[in-house]
């Protein structure tokens, strides 16, 4: 194993803590930023895109909101509705280790 994936950071996996970290330390920089309006718990319902930009629609309980922006950033991970929605490939990767997972249950 190396280091990265066999550490725990206060007790986390190290993947999620880096990923948090990214993501309060990516937000706060946007929510600086003049142009910028940094929104969570939307679900992407559709979007179109022309010569000046992108025209999306998300569900925002308890409306349906609509955002025109110069770009439209799917960052929802490997699943991306976005880039299936675009039918663009997902090169996968994967760690060369390999893992085993086990769970016992010891009583005496």
């Amino acid at each position: 194993m190396s280091l990265i994936q066999s550490a725990r950071i206060d007790g986390h996996d190290p993947y999620a803590y880096l990923k948090d970290v990214l993501m309060r330390l990516m937000t706060g920089l946007l929510e600086k930023h003049p142009t910028c309006t940094v929104k969570f718990r939307r679900k992407l319902l559709s979007f179109e895109q022309d010569a000046d930009g992108v025209t999306a629609r998300f569900e925002a309980q308890p409306a349906i909101e609509h955002y025109r922006a110069d770009y439209l950033l799917g960052t929802d991970g490997a699943n991306s509705i976005v880039r299936k929605w675009l039918d663009i490939e997902f090169d996968e990767f994967t760690y060369p280790e390999k893992f085993l997972t086990l769970s016992t249950d010891h009583r005496r």
